[in-house]
């Protein structure tokens, strides 16, 4: 039916004298047929034309209206539109039917959902995407930080409209400049509004509050965890790091002003920035990098937060992060991580010589400008663990190792002018580490040895910089050998200059 009026609905393929219209004719059964084959926005222009269409919908269409609540919103029952519209925390009675539902969170959010269509729903694609982040996550407690609608703390139209304006008010100038926050990213904060956290992570074994929902990393003890702002901590953070990109990344006062902080690490380190005109999204600040791919769609980065919230929830479902061994401040527990471990990653290696693995990943940490130079620090992460007693079973006698002692490394860095710098030196961050092979029962002192630095890239030549190698171990260990010593290669991993998508 498309855009059709009531009016036009009541005497389409009607007499010209404005009689009853073709729809009247049919029988009951004929309409709920000609119902069915209707979208939600079609459905209620025939509601408001026909009661009797309003009848027949109400009472037999529940199963298609809640198709209309699942496509449309993403909502997958009565209970959740529920506590998403508010009734149960305002002591309204429970929405009972499906179409009731619809009707509820169409004016809830509807203006997130133009036109009724599934493909066009923003507030459909920031609930499935949270929904995705929330059962994913690893941590409870990260979960339970998260000002989520489904808990009655998801943001109001009102506390978006709020923001607006006091995003507005350019303390530099003493001025206000407009600001119109996109779509998608209103839609986000409808679903999500920030997380609730301590200045910084606790330090305790007990204590996990302090994660943030985008998950970290740690280098040379310094945690680095990336959290979701509310929209008061989004106006509260984005006056200084609007001035930080004046005079950091030398950005035009007007321009800096079009740009608010979505997320950050603890103490600002890695911010999160979208640029309000484009809706496009990057990270760091002295020289600001794109954390989204560029989209291929019409509308363009309009919608690239909440691609990049999408993308965070397919890498949480998908295993491509997940909870690793953190070196560092927090250590010994276990930390979600944004270091990738999937093999489609160019930041990712996982190589295996003899029963000995080596993984190796990379992220971007920060950039930074020397000289009119642009400057990328990465931040890497080496595993080094043995293959269980089961896996080693199918391996060569010779290949199978029950302890091994890590001896040297010897990195191979590829520089953006072609040349490569080799570093080789004993002992990983002056350490030893002796590893044992897992027992077929799963006891024994098991544990991977996890490593982490970090390293630095320019981006002036032809060449992507990239980093490879390989670590002498000694079978046994060094002061009791019972065995020959080998190389453990380390695959191969690149630092590219745009490398996707950045959590």
């Amino acid at each position: 039916l498309g855009p059709m009026t009531a009016e036009a609905l009541r005497t389409a393929a009607g007499p010209s004298d404005g009689g009853p219209c073709a729809f009247a004719m049919l029988s009951d059964d004929e309409l709920r047929l000609v119902l069915q084959l209707l979208d939600a926005g079609s459905i209620s222009a025939l509601e408001r034309a026909d009661r009797r269409s309003w009848l027949i919908s109400s009472e037999s269409l529940d199963r298609h209206w809640a198709a209309q609540v699942r496509e449309v919103f993403g909502v997958l029952s009565l209970d959740e539109a529920s506590t998403l519209v508010g009734h149960q925390a305002d002591g309204q009675r429970k929405l009972s039917t499906h179409r009731e539902a619809y009707g509820a969170l169409f004016a809830w959010a509807g203006r997130y959902a133009p036109n009724h269509r599934p493909e066009a729903s923003l507030i459909g694609r920031a609930i499935r995407a949270v929904r995705m982040i929330r059962d994913n996550l690893p941590l409870r407690a990260v979960v339970a930080t998260m000002n989520l609608a489904w808990e009655g703390r998801g943001a109001s139209e009102a506390d978006l409209n709020d923001l607006e304006k006091s995003l507005e008010m350019d303390e530099r100038e003493r001025s206000s400049r407009p600001i119109r926050l996109p779509e998608a990213l209103r839609a986000v904060l409808r679903v999500c509004n920030g997380q609730t956290l301590p200045i910084a992570p606790p330090h305790t074994a007990t204590d996990d509050l302090g994660y943030g929902c985008m998950g970290g990393y740690c280098v040379y003890s310094t945690f680095i965890n990336t959290r979701l702002l509310s929209c008061e901590q989004i106006a509260h953070f984005s006056g200084p790091v609007r001035t930080a990109l004046v005079r950091m990344a030398d950005m035009d006062p007007a321009d800096a002003h079009q740009h608010v902080m979505v997320a950050s690490s603890f103490a600002l380190r890695r911010p999160f920035l979208v640029h309000v005109p484009s809706g496009r999204l990057s990270v760091c600040i002295s020289h600001p990098v794109s954390a989204v791919p560029p989209s291929a769609n019409a509308d363009g980065d309009t919608d690239a937060t909440l691609r990049w919230f999408e993308e965070f929830g397919r890498r949480l479902r998908d295993k491509f992060f997940g909870p690793d061994p953190c070196v560092g401040a927090l250590d010994p527990l276990p930390h979600f991580q944004v270091l990738p471990r999937c093999v489609t990653s160019r930041q990712y290696s996982d190589v295996v010589t003899r029963s000995l693995r080596v993984t190796f990943s990379a992220s971007l940490t920060d950039t930074s400008n020397s000289t009119g130079v642009c400057v990328y620090d990465w931040s890497y992460s080496v595993q080094f663990s043995l293959l269980s007693e089961a896996e080693q079973a199918e391996l060569h006698p010779k290949d199978r190792l029950t302890v091994v002692q890590l001896k040297s490394r010897h990195w191979r860095i590829g520089q953006d002018d072609g040349s490569v710098e080799s570093i080789d030196g004993p002992a990983v961050i002056g350490e030893y580490p002796i590893l044992r092979r897992p027992n077929s029962d799963g006891t024994g002192d098991t544990k991977p040895f996890v490593y982490q630095s970090r390293t630095r890239c320019t981006y002036a030549g032809p060449h992507v910089p990239s980093m490879r190698g390989y670590f002498r171990f000694v079978c046994g260990t060094i002061e009791h050998p019972v065995g020959d010593e080998f190389n453990a290669e380390c695959g191969e991993v690149f630092f590219d200059r745009e490398p996707g998508f950045i959590f």
